[in-house]
């Protein structure tokens, strides 16, 4: 670690300094120093490709669970924003989730990546998953909503999409966005008799 640090700082050697850290690393794979090392070494220098598979590959190896999370956190937003990685970004979003399946945040990434994906039926999925955690009635007949639309529009399937209407109202019987959808619904279906 010292020998990279003298390329680093002194010698101004990018690549002897990278090669002696990811000695030090392979020398010992668990060692916190030479992670954190190469970790500065790599956002020092925006090279977010190896960032993120050092990340991915040392974030099993935290003890701390915070740690873990921040680790694949960090993944996760390199390969969304800086590297495109859309496939990649849905393995690690997912692998928060198993790491902390009460958190709010990788579901909506991970929905937001499927819908940009055009992969609705896994957005109905994350939406419902995000019901199951959420309290707050408001959202959750946002997140119905969401998933009504999706129904409606990309997944052209107005069976689902009136019974999600109709978990809406099990909310709140008198939402007025779904009484009119259900309406024009049952409309087009010549159905309303309910």
């Amino acid at each position: 670690l010292k020998v990279g640090g003298l390329y680093e700082s002194k010698l101004m050697d990018d690549e002897r300094a990278h090669q002696a850290y990811d000695q030090a690393r392979t020398l010992t794979p668990d060692s916190i120093s030479a992670i954190k090392e190469l970790r500065q070494f790599y956002v020092a220098r925006d090279r977010h490709r190896e960032l993120v598979d050092l990340l991915k590959e040392v974030a099993p190896l935290m003890e701390e669970e915070s740690d873990r999370i921040a680790a694949l956190t960090q993944a996760g937003t390199l390969l969304t924003q800086s590297l495109d990685a859309q496939d990649e970004a849905v393995d690690v979003y997912q692998m928060l989730r198993q790491e902390n399946p009460d958190d709010l945040q990788p579901l909506n990434e991970l929905e937001g990546l499927y819908r940009r994906a055009g992969q609705w039926t896994s957005v109905v999925d994350c939406l419902r998953e995000q019901i199951e955690l959420l309290e707050e009635e408001n959202i959750k007949i946002e997140c119905l909503r969401n998933i009504s639309n999706v129904y409606g529009t990309e997944l052209q399937d107005p069976i689902e999409q009136i019974v999600t209407l109709r978990q809406i109202l099990e909310i709140q019987p008198t939402e007025v966005h779904a009484l009119a959808n259900l309406k024009s619904l049952f409309s087009a279906r010549e159905e309303w008799n309910e």
